[in-house]
């Protein structure tokens, strides 16, 4: 229906003229915010990752141990840089 086309267009133009303009200090938050929740999300994630290739990759050390018993191992055997290799 043409009219209500009409009214479509008239509502998202009339939004999209009130948004305000964007500034490099807005982008700069933007890029804060993107690295905040990057370097969260790694630093949970790559423990993770560590422990489930030791698993697949040392089976008889690593195989029948859980998540939580893998990373303690981990963390026993190499400290807290043996659960971040590959970060960097």
């Amino acid at each position: 229906d043409g009219a209500a086309a009409a009214a479509v267009k008239a509502a998202t133009s009339a939004a999209l003229s009130r948004e305000r303009p964007l500034d490099a200090s807005v982008y700069t938050l933007f890029a804060i915010a993107g690295a905040a929740g990057c370097t969260l999300t790694h630093s949970v994630l790559v423990p993770i990752d560590v422990v489930k290739t030791r698993k697949q990759t040392d089976p008889a050390t690593y195989g029948d141990l859980s998540l939580l018993s893998g990373a303690q191992r981990v963390f026993k055997d190499e400290g807290l840089p043996g659960l971040f290799l590959g970060l960097g």
